[in-house]
């Protein structure tokens, strides 16, 4: 009917992570952009969360201009830690 669908994940991802979170959780958050970083803030901060921000270093280095500088801003935070996917490539195939 010409009309495209537009997938709300950043929202549904968004609730679902403060429904979830509490003190000594650990979350995965799949992205390169800045777009987390508020839910990002608020799990650490505030709810003892500890996060890991997977992303494709090739693409987006945390010194590469197109990794979001609010996301490298957030590795300052002890319970945040970045993951290169690329690290598990190997172990995905097998």
């Amino acid at each position: 009917m010409g009309h495209k669908k537009k997938s709300n994940c950043d929202v549904e991802l968004g609730v679902d992570a403060v429904n979830n979170a509490g003190p000594n959780k650990e979350f995965m958050i799949f992205t390169g952009d800045g777009d987390f970083e508020y839910l990002i803030k608020d799990l650490t901060e505030n709810k003892n969360v500890f996060v890991y921000i997977v992303s494709n270093r090739s693409k987006n280095t945390i010194t590469s201009k197109r990794f979001s500088h609010k996301l490298r801003e957030l590795f300052k935070h002890q319970n945040v830690k970045f993951i290169d996917i690329n690290s598990w490539k190997e172990i995905i195939k097998k």
